[in-house]
């Protein structure tokens, strides 16, 4: 929310509005299969769920933000 409304970019759906997009989606799915796979954030007993889980979300996230993104990251 701090990216969307203190961007210094004018326009309806600026980067910084993408970026918060894609990072609440980002939370969102975690959480939700941290809930629907009993995980809680203090369980160390099996690190590799989490760990293998953010390893493939991160990925992701950073693969939809340079696709969704891409002006910023290559300006013509």
């Amino acid at each position: 929310m701090f990216a969307h409304f203190g961007s210094s970019s004018a326009g309806n759906f600026t980067t910084e509005g993408k970026w918060a997009v894609i990072n609440l989606v980002f939370v969102l799915v975690a959480a939700l299969y941290f809930v629907m796979n009993d995980i809680p954030m203090g369980d160390v007993a099996e690190p590799s769920k989490l760990s293998m889980l953010l390893m493939v979300l991160c990925l992701i996230r950073s693969t939809v933000d340079y696709i969704w993104c891409s002006n910023v990251y290559f300006p013509e």
